[in-house]
């Protein structure tokens, strides 16, 4: 069974997976705070998908760097 910070960590990847989806579909560059604009979660995570991403990013075998 799933905690409830895997589940949100779920949902939130889903949105933005499905976001830049149809971003790329319209021909759009990928804007990865559009699907938190009306996300119900909003004011608990307050724009950090990458804290909230972290327990599916951790178990994960493919690792992403961010380089800024």
């Amino acid at each position: 069974m799933e905690s409830q910070e895997e589940q949100q960590a779920l949902d939130c990847m889903t949105r933005h997976i499905r976001a830049f989806l149809l971003q790329s579909s319209e021909g759009r560059k990928a804007d990865y705070g559009e699907p938190c604009e009306n996300c119900e979660k909003i004011k608990e995570c307050n724009f950090d998908w990458l804290s909230i991403m972290d327990p599916l990013l951790e178990r994960s075998k493919v690792k992403i760097n961010m380089v800024i």
